[in-house]
């Protein structure tokens, strides 16, 4: 099957995971780097974190209670009282705090800290932040402490650096460290240096053991809650205490705002065996739901070579032809295109091709579905909101039977349509487009995926493409 998303989202996992020299991760067609954000968050997030109680960090030993200073500045870590791990190998929560020891002021943006690196047991850690950045820059005048932020760090996110090896907590006592992180968006900083790398005192702390019923408790309680918070331990509890995962599911959808995260947590409950999730899901395909939870619940029905998802997905196809225009919008459409096409049932891929209320780009993407893994584009660029094809799970060879006759038929139907898009291009290994008509992206599918009938290698003259589209009608026609 095979996801969509907006073009002015492609790759951006990639280049900040490059810019920043760190490891990415491929979990379940997820691309994860060790940090990751956008530079346009409001600060609302961050700000939440401030403790405006300096005297909230724990007392510590004159010795320990402050990392080395660079520049006189230093940082210092602490636990959060009574913030023990509320989870089984889950990390507590942290207090930091930046003292200034020198003769400037020192500037700084909490990302910096609370987005830092940590060594545990003597080990580097980065944790995955996706999402956007960045908040205002703090001053710390010389001879001040800052104000104290609150640092979750999630166990289930946090992986070595440069490497996928995740961090598993065991019970007993641990030792961590933070270091600050010097980045494009974000830094520590004096009038005369940027870039400044703190590292704090070291914290112990430790992580109890716990009985299976105490943990099992804990993890309906972490995923009943919802949010990205809840993630990991609803896939826990899918894992070790399947028969408790539904209603905690249930609870986090009802608990969770943002609709992608939703169709996460349906998602995960497809993970689940058996049909005792069945019910849940049926009830994720209503519009209420979302797009997004209806097309993950129906990939999920789906799996179980179950039908009962077709009617409220094609109503919701017939119902969202026109150009979304936000980004999660644009990525619902795509995922219910891709899904459809995907499917291999042939009433879905026909209704694909009744598209007719659909906006050019719509009709470029449901074309574009069916383009081999290897024929994905290079690099994509569009001017104003557009949606692409990236593969979920590589649909290599198309289906055959009723379903493959269903794709020909909606690609044949596409040669004929010469709906343009204009300001749209893209580079592939050995060629290029810009401006690309509906009718140029279906004959370029049938030359990819049945090279030794068709040809067309996108010429740049509108009548050197046509002359192309007519010769793959006219070898279609005498193969019947």
């Amino acid at each position: 099957m095979m996801a969509m998303v907006a073009r002015r989202r492609i790759a951006r996992t990639a280049k900040f995971a490059g810019a920043l020299g760190l490891a990415v991760v491929v979990a379940h067609g997820v691309v994860s780097a060790r940090t990751l954000w956008s530079p346009a968050r409001t600060e609302t997030a961050v700000a939440s974190q401030q403790v405006r109680d300096r005297s909230a960090l724990p007392a510590a030993s004159q010795a320990e209670e402050w990392g080395p200073p660079v520049e006189g500045v230093q940082l210092r870590l602490g636990l959060v009282p009574n913030g023990a791990p509320y989870l089984p190998g889950d990390l507590p929560l942290f207090q930091v705090q930046l003292r200034n020891r020198g003769t400037s002021p020192v500037s700084y943006q909490s990302e910096a800290i609370i987005f830092g690196e940590l060594e545990i047991d003597g080990a580097w850690y980065g944790e995955v932040h996706v999402g956007s950045c960045c908040s205002a820059v703090r001053d710390v005048a010389a001879g001040a402490d800052s104000d104290v932020s609150s640092m979750r760090v999630i166990a289930s996110n946090t992986f070595q650096l440069k490497s996928p090896t995740p961090l598993v907590l065991t019970p007993g006592s641990h030792v961590v460290r933070v270091r600050t992180v010097a980045r494009q968006f974000f830094d520590i900083h004096t009038s005369t240096r940027s870039g400044l790398v703190l590292l704090s005192n070291p914290v112990s702390f430790n992580v109890p053991a716990l009985s299976a019923a105490a943990e099992r408790d804990a993890l309906v309680r972490q995923a009943s809650a919802g949010g990205a918070a809840g993630m990991a331990a609803a896939r826990a509890l899918v894992e070790k205490y399947p028969d408790a995962a539904v209603e905690a599911i249930r609870a986090a959808v009802v608990a969770t705002a943002d609709a992608g995260m939703r169709s996460e947590y349906v998602g995960v409950a497809g993970l689940l065996s058996g049909d005792s999730v069945v019910p849940f899901l049926q009830s994720q395909l209503t519009p209420d739901a979302g797009l997004f939870s209806q097309v993950r619940a129906a990939e999920a029905l789906l799996a179980r070579r179950r039908r009962d998802w077709l009617p409220p997905l094609l109503d919701a196809w017939r119902s969202h032809q026109g150009l979304p225009g936000t980004t999660p919008e644009l990525d619902a459409m795509a995922q219910l295109i891709a899904f459809l096409g995907g499917s291999g049932i042939p009433e879905a891929i026909d209704a694909l091709a009744r598209n007719s209320q659909a906006g050019v780009d719509v009709r470029l993407a449901v074309v574009e579905t069916f383009l081999p893994p290897t024929a994905r584009a290079k690099t994509q660029s569009s001017k104003g909101p557009s949606v692409s094809v990236i593969s979920r799970s590589a649909m290599d060879t198309l289906p055959g039977g009723p379903a493959g006759a269903a794709i020909a038929r909606l690609l044949g139907a596409a040669l004929d349509d010469q709906g343009q898009r204009v300001g749209l291009s893209a580079t592939f290994d050995n060629m290029s487009y810009e401006d690309p008509r509906v009718c140029d992206m279906a004959a370029f599918v049938f030359a990819t995926r049945w090279p030794d009938r068709y040809r067309f290698t996108w010429p740049a003259t509108l009548a050197e493409r046509d002359a192309q589209i007519d010769a793959i009608r006219r070898a279609r026609s005498s193969v019947g």
